[in-house]
């Protein structure tokens, strides 16, 4: 505990000012958000439960925000703190994650510095907030970047290893396309060296 004694402050400061800035000036959604937002509500009433974005054939991952939607309105009712806060838990779960594939992949320094970039860097600091099924997206960086590296790690990965990594990416890609050149390029790096072969391939389609 107190060798990530430093994270764990990072993650509290990050917790607090995120929730406090979705309090002071995040109590506004636009047209996608309210969308979302509708569909939470749907499913909270048990009127319909989406596979995707209302109105789209793809972009899972909005459908996913709403049932965390649904879960925050159940808890504190509709509205658009609860709908944004979802995401923000999910961020928090995103900055842990990105930290572990850090000090899975280098250093602990390393991952600490990532952790803060992910955190504060402006350009990423609005998808925090934001409503629109890229909560996912971001997750499945760090976790089948974790999974490539348990794979890549071994000579002769586990079949249970490459079913996860293979559930892992059809997950990410069903939850919004742009995981595709990310899930290409690791499966091939695991092609290139010879973590995956005819004999085990199998249980990584399978996932």
């Amino acid at each position: 505990m107190r060798r990530h004694a430093f994270f764990i402050g990072l993650f509290v400061c990050v917790a607090a000012a995120g929730f406090a800035i979705l309090f002071a000036s995040q109590t506004h959604v636009h047209s996608d958000e309210a969308i979302i937002g509708l569909m939470g509500k749907h499913i909270l009433e048990g009127r319909h439960f989406p596979f995707y974005m209302y109105g789209q054939p793809y972009n899972a991952g909005a459908a996913w925000e709403a049932y965390v939607a649904s879960v925050a309105f159940a808890l504190f009712g509709v509205g658009v703190v609860p709908l944004k806060g979802g995401i923000v838990v999910l961020s928090l779960l995103c900055l842990f994650l990105f930290y572990r594939m850090g000090c899975a992949l280098y250093d602990q320094r390393t991952a600490v510095f990532a952790a803060v970039a992910f955190a504060l860097t402006p350009t990423l600091l609005k998808w925090h907030f934001q409503v629109r099924g890229y909560s996912w997206y971001f997750l499945s960086i760090p976790v089948l970047t974790l999974l490539f590296a348990s794979i890549e790690s071994t000579s002769v990965p586990k079949p249970r290893k490459l079913l996860l990594f293979g559930l892992a990416s059809g997950l990410s890609i069903w939850c919004l396309e742009l995981a595709v050149p990310l899930v290409a390029a690791l499966w091939l790096l695991l092609i290139l060296r010879r973590r995956i072969s005819l004999t085990n391939a199998p249980a990584g389609l399978i996932g």
